[in-house]
């Protein structure tokens, strides 16, 4: 038997560096982090392949604090602003929150990675509207009005079908003065340089902390280490139940944090003894469920192996060879007292492995779950296979679900930090005068968050409420709505040869058993593994498209 494949510390992987440097790329994502595995202790995080769900927190909180200490900056000088240019600053409010809510609807964010039409639309409203505005206010600003002081006396004898002349005239009878003008764009200049100096430190931890080269373990991360008391007591949950094979789950979405469910399969043979010669006067043996799934072990284990012989299977580059297949158990969450008080010791397992696997119980239920990792751990195939035989049957069933890559401009993290860090002064002034409507616009937005955050931290009541399922799988959020032509290949291959090991295995069972053997391979032949395809989207042609199920596993 081959050793298994040991995979690489989920929180040193690809998927974990890609996930970390989203929550300061995305603020949606890094608020959906927040909020999924720090505001609702309660609820148990889901499975995490591939990644450090742990890690991930870390860097969603370090990035929030970051930006909410630069948003207070930028809210402390708009009220500055207001109380020294005598209300003048208030002219800029529209405009600046026109422009900041069409960027938002115009960048891509975890919850709405492609824009819709309706998006695109208003995204294009907001925009020009907020340029309109603008426009037509910085006209008035640089032109008419810092020549107030000297021109008074002209004011008063122009006349009144000048448009420029009468609005000067409306704002001197309010009081405003050329100090106010000063104040003004003194101000907007501050929130300039404070956008550009948040998003150097961005680019900082990006290019160092967050680089493939210095990405390493969590003990030397400054984002783990600064944390308080809440994120080490909700860590030491998160590691033990991100990779727990006691999966307590939320009955709506029990395949919660697998990913994209494929068509699943149910095989149902009738047990009839083998007349084969040599099996004639043999008696079949009882055919436990533990044995057949002994048996598909085996085959998958076989599958690890590469035909090459001697040294050349060293060099041989194929995740097949990387295979895993464990034991898990799903328990419902419901009548658990506390979060705390889950099971997850190797003797609860192996009691509940034990137990679970010759029944069929609808609430507790045994699966072998058999995983290959590929593209740095940022696709994961997962098949959950359950056996059970009784009244004269043996019903096979297995559930697909992939994982598919962390989403596009989270792997544009590394190009970000280095255009930012390289770029001419005069690029980033260029960049931060632009963005002057972003910055002073989405300022008051996320403190608002945070605000709220904390206050649901204070008043939510969240760490002595009763165990929930996750809501949410930050992993699956976090991923790409299509594969490439290369990953949807590599997932066939994978799901191929699953498909193939887990009919060889119950063959094998059934032929040592002393069962024919030929109604399964014959339905395997004939109409194929795949029959439970319902759900399959209209216009999906082949069995190993996804499917979006109710209560799959898409978050």
């Amino acid at each position: 038997m081959l050793p298994s494949h040991v995979p690489p510390a989920p929180s040193t992987t690809e998927a974990s560096r890609l996930l970390c440097a989203g929550t300061y790329l995305d603020d949606t994502f890094r608020d959906a982090v927040i909020n999924e595995l720090y505001v609702h202790e309660e609820r148990r995080v889901a499975p995490s392949f591939g990644f450090d769900a742990a890690r991930v927190l870390a860097h969603a909180l370090r990035a929030r604090r970051m930006a909410a200490t630069w948003a207070a900056l930028v809210l402390a000088l708009w009220l500055i602003g207001i109380a020294l240019s005598g209300g003048l600053m208030l002219a800029f409010v529209p405009p600046f929150a026109l422009l900041a809510a069409g960027s938002r609807f115009r960048t891509a964010s975890a919850k709405h990675p492609e824009p819709s039409p309706g998006r695109a639309a208003g995204t294009v409203a907001l925009r020009w509207s907020g340029r309109a505005w603008l426009g037509g206010l910085a006209l008035w600003l640089l032109w008419i009005y810092p020549g107030l002081g000297t021109r008074s006396d002209r004011l008063a004898a122009t006349s009144q079908d000048d448009v420029f002349s009468w609005i000067s005239g409306l704002w001197m009878g309010l009081g405003h003065r050329p100090v106010h003008w000063w104040a003004t764009v003194c101000c907007v200049l501050l929130m300039a340089v404070a956008g550009a100096l948040h998003r150097a430190q961005i680019a900082a931890i990006l290019g160092r902390e967050l680089s493939p080269q210095d990405f390493g373990e969590p003990a030397i991360d400054p984002a783990v280490r600064a944390i308080g008391i809440r994120f080490q007591r909700l860590r030491q949950l998160i590691h033990r139940e991100q990779t727990s094979l006691l999966l307590l789950y939320d009955t709506a979405a029990p395949f919660r944090g697998a990913g994209v469910p494929y068509p699943s399969w149910t095989h149902a043979v009738s047990l009839r003894p083998n007349r084969e010669p040599g099996f004639e006067t043999r008696t079949p043996s009882q055919l436990l469920n533990q044995e057949v799934l002994t048996r598909i072990r085996l085959r998958m284990e076989r599958i690890r192996t590469h035909s090459a012989l001697g040294s050349a299977q060293d060099t041989v580059r194929d995740r097949l060879r990387q295979l895993t297949v464990d034991d898990c158990v799903f328990l419902p969450v419901d009548g658990l007292p506390h979060r705390w008080l889950a099971p997850q010791s190797l003797d609860e397992l192996e009691a509940h492995r034990a137990s679970a696997v010759e029944e069929g119980g609808e609430k507790r239920r045994h699966f072998l779950r058999i995983q290959v990792s590929s593209w740095d751990d940022e696709v994961v195939l997962t098949v959950y296979v359950r056996v059970h035989t009784q009244g004269g049957l043996l019903t096979l069933e297995a559930a697909p679900f992939v994982l598919r890559p962390v989403l596009s401009w989270f792997r544009e993290a590394d190009r970000i930090a280095h255009r930012q860090r390289h770029s001419g002064f005069l690029a980033k002034a260029a960049q931060a005068t632009v963005r002057i409507p972003v910055t002073a616009g989405s300022a008051p937005l996320l403190l608002w968050r945070a605000a709220k955050h904390s206050w649901r931290l204070l008043v939510g009541g969240y760490e002595a409420g009763l165990p929930e399922g996750p809501a949410m799988s930050v992993r699956e959020l976090a991923s790409e709505r299509r594969t490439g032509a290369f990953q949807d290949m590599d997932i066939e291959r994978y799901l191929e040869s699953v498909r193939e090991g887990i009919a060889q295995g119950v063959g094998d069972a059934l032929r040592e058993a002393g069962w024919q053997v030929d109604e399964f391979e014959a339905k395997a032949l004939t109409k194929g593994i795949f029959i439970g395809t319902t759900g399959l989207q209209p216009g999906l042609q082949s069995d190993l498209s996804p499917t979006w199920q109710a209560g799959g596993g898409a978050a």
